[in-house]
């Protein structure tokens, strides 16, 4: 029985030897940094972080944050190996329905070497990645959301240009 007993009382010193040591995980962080792609673009800025593309079609983030005018917000988020990023400040957006942005037309010079698009660009217009380098701009240059990469327990930094 007294071997019972000590075998017991050693069990509950190492459990709570254990829980003395036992430290939480620290915090999951992304760090976004919003860049405006054109100095037309004023105003706050709203970070949408999306679980999935699906989230991202039916608009349904798991985190969103303004952006004060320093531009940038840390969110704490539960763990996931990727979160997709929307980034909008008024009309100006990282990604605009499956086109990925790449800056804003300056002159009609800029128009007639980049390749084309629907609608047709405008001086001052959203300029579109050719996703799949065929010269023109359409439904096959449509992808995914830009995405955040996460490391867990740690902060993870992502500049974020919109135009």
């Amino acid at each position: 029985m007294k071997k019972l007993f000590i075998f017991i009382l050693a069990g509950f010193i190492i459990i709570d030897i254990g829980t003395a040591c036992y430290k939480p995980p620290a915090d999951t962080v992304v760090e976004i940094n919003v860049y405006n792609g054109s100095t037309a673009i004023t105003g706050v800025a709203t970070v949408s972080l999306y679980r999935s593309m699906a989230d991202v079609t039916n608009n349904s983030p798991a985190y969103t944050q303004t952006v004060g005018y320093d531009n940038y917000v840390d969110i704490t988020v539960a763990y996931l190996s990727q979160y997709y990023v929307v980034v909008t400040r008024g009309a100006a957006k990282n990604y605009y329905a499956g086109f990925l942005p790449v800056g804003i037309f300056q002159s009609q010079t800029d128009i007639n070497s980049s390749p084309a698009q629907t609608p047709a660009g405008t001086v001052g217009g959203v300029k579109f990645k050719d996703v799949n380098g065929d010269g023109v701009i359409n439904n096959s240059d449509k992808t995914d959301a830009p995405a955040v990469f996460l490391t867990k327990s740690t902060t993870t930094y992502q500049g974020v240009t919109v135009y």
